[in-house]
């Protein structure tokens, strides 16, 4: 059980983070989904092999985006995926599903779920629903959702306890039309 100093080392740690994030001018351009999914995974590189987690993926599209920080998300989601992992060996998926004007990401995982009435609140910086039982700050999935808002996209999930959870992530297929000057 962590003691009063490691969670509030790790509640430092995650604000500095989001503090970084948030703060970090967004640098949009077109990108190769594999390209943002390969930097993703090198990032989550130590949790997979350490787990021998399973991570599997449909060909990505291109989109349009700030690839550090789209990265950022993903490992993250992966990241979670194997911490709460149930007794079998972590099993990620990552799909997309090109839509007109956006493409929705998919990031499912066989791990412990997510009861649905916590669908809203996991979202929120330094809310945890695992309180002890699972290490980390509470704000991944804040700086996920803010990095979302910050690219006109938006991030959910999808999930029962037991079950699995399916995180979407919705981002904008090209670069946003400028107002034309008269």
């Amino acid at each position: 059980m962590p003691t009063a100093t490691t969670r509030l080392q790790n509640l430092m740690a995650g604000l500095t983070t989001y503090a970084q994030i948030a703060s970090t001018p967004l640098v949009c351009r077109r990108c190769q989904g594999d390209e943002v999914l390969n930097a993703a995974v090198a990032m989550a590189q130590p949790a997979i092999g350490r787990t021998q987690a399973s991570v599997t993926r449909d060909a990505l599209p291109e989109i349009y985006c700030d690839p550090g920080q789209v990265s950022y998300v993903f490992a993250g989601l992966i990241d979670n995926s194997i911490k709460f992992r149930g007794e079998n060996r972590p099993e990620i998926h990552i799909a997309a599903v090109p839509r007109k004007k956006s493409c929705v990401f998919s990031v499912s995982d066989n791990g412990i779920g997510i009861d649905p009435r916590f669908h809203e609140r996991i979202f929120g910086t330094f809310k945890r629903i695992h309180t002890d039982t699972y290490p980390g700050s509470g704000v991944g999935l804040a700086i996920a959702w803010h990095v979302m808002q910050r690219h006109k996209g938006r991030i959910w999930v999808e999930s029962e306890l037991g079950q699995g959870a399916t995180f979407f992530l919705s981002l904008p297929a090209k670069a946003p039309a400028v107002a034309q000057q008269s």
